[in-house]
């Protein structure tokens, strides 16, 4: 909601003269903040051979100003097989682990404009790997708060939760991301009862699975575990996306003299 005040202040005449002054004070008065929604995750892309070409679906029902969140996992165990990301795409982090298997989960954001195309190819060297993009609506311009990640090993199952990060701001949301590479087949997932789920996608066409969900971000600590069965690493990765927000304005318009007529 939108208020304007105006407030006049005449002075005493000065030879002939009246001073004047005119403030408008104009404030925009936030409504409570939206929260963020998820609008959707296209389709996984993944390959029974090899992949060079990482091309992820864009998800249906994407309206410019949306988050985009891409994750791009494959089977790397040091990360030093660096995707190249497309025009427009900005790594926020990745995490590697290594046991009788190797993985490395990276994560993308941008931010959705008008015209969006069908896909986004990453180009990986020779690689077993697999991608998926999600977005979110009523983020900020600027939607990135914090990111964190960790990766854990052994005898499954193994559990991992994303290393805890306060919320900076009143409704911000938590997404965790999730991968994790199977030793005869895609490992299952389970994901934390904290989160709420959105894709939990173990491939047909190989052994990596990945996984997410969203949670609106507490002040308190709390734990966002989740468990692989069948595998021996896993990837957790965390990020606060920050809400759009209106902030409060304050001008002064005009300030001068009229002659007195």
């Amino acid at each position: 909601m939108r208020q304007r005040y105006m407030a006049f202040l005449w002075n005493a005449k000065f030879s002939g003269l009246v001073t004047f002054l005119c403030v408008i004070s104009l404030a925009e008065l936030s409504p409570a903040a939206a929260s963020i929604a998820f609008v959707g995750a296209g389709a996984l892309t993944d390959s029974s051979t090899p992949m060079t070409n990482v091309v992820i679906a864009l998800p249906s029902g994407v309206q410019a100003g949306d988050c985009l969140i891409a994750q791009v996992v494959d089977s790397d165990a040091t990360g030093s097989d660096v995707p190249s990301s497309p025009g427009g795409w900005t790594l926020l982090r990745h995490d590697s682990a290594s046991y009788n298997k190797g993985i490395s989960s990276w994560l993308y954001y941008r931010i959705a404009g008008a015209n969006e195309p069908g896909s986004y190819t990453w180009t990986i060297s020779p690689e077993f790997a697999l991608g998926v993009m999600a977005a979110w609506r009523g983020a900020a311009s600027s939607p990135i708060g914090l990111v964190t990640g960790t990766s854990a090993t052994g005898s499954s199952p193994v559990s991992a939760s994303p290393p805890w990060a306060s919320a900076t701001y009143s409704n911000e949301l938590r997404l965790c991301f999730y991968a994790s590479e199977g030793n005869h087949g895609a490992p299952a997932m389970s994901l934390p009862g904290t989160l709420t789920p959105r894709l939990n996608a173990p491939s047909s066409r190989e052994w990596l699975t990945v996984a997410f969900g969203d949670a609106a971000a507490t002040a308190s600590s709390t734990t966002y575990s989740a468990t692989e069965n069948g595998g021996d690493v896993i990837t957790a990765q965390a990020i606060l996306l920050v809400p759009a927000q209106v902030n409060a304005r304050l001008g002064i318009v005009s300030v001068g003299t009229e002659a007195n007529q």
